[in-house]
């Protein structure tokens, strides 16, 4: 029915629009300034932008960890930075999913995928660090 179909677009639109409009707000209107943390809030809220965004990245990283899991076969993956502060249920659990579907089946079991436990202070920890060791 094309006036179903219709309806249907028109509350896709909308929908989009007000999870646009929840993202904007959660950055102030300014889109740069826009979090991990904040999307990770937005997803869990129900923002359907923002799930998309997280089962794009997860789906993209998770193929891509898999593959290191073949080539290198580490027995952990750490994974640091702004995104593990988004959490279990909105990154971590997908991640290791996504992961799962890609590995090679052998390897299945075989690792772990763990947050930095120094989170974003990673960066800065590794920095202090190769500064203490350089002469």
């Amino acid at each position: 029915n094309a006036e179903a179909l219709r309806q249907r677009l028109i509350d896709a639109e909308q929908t989009e629009a007000a999870c646009a409009a929840d993202l904007l707000q959660r950055c102030q209107g300014q889109p740069e300034l826009l979090t991990c943390k904040m999307l990770a809030e937005a997803a869990a809220a129900g923002n359907r932008m923002a799930e998309e965004i997280f089962r794009r990245a997860t789906q993209t990283l998770g193929w891509a960890i898999a593959q290191m899991i073949a080539l290198v076969g580490p027995q952990v993956v750490v994974i640091g930075g702004g995104v593990p502060q988004s959490g279990e249920q909105v990154f971590f659990a997908p991640l290791r999913a996504e992961v799962n579907r890609y590995v090679f089946p052998p390897l299945l079991g075989t690792f772990q995928i763990v947050p930095a436990a120094l989170g974003q202070e990673v960066a800065v920890h590794g920095a202090l660090a190769l500064a203490r060791t350089s002469p």
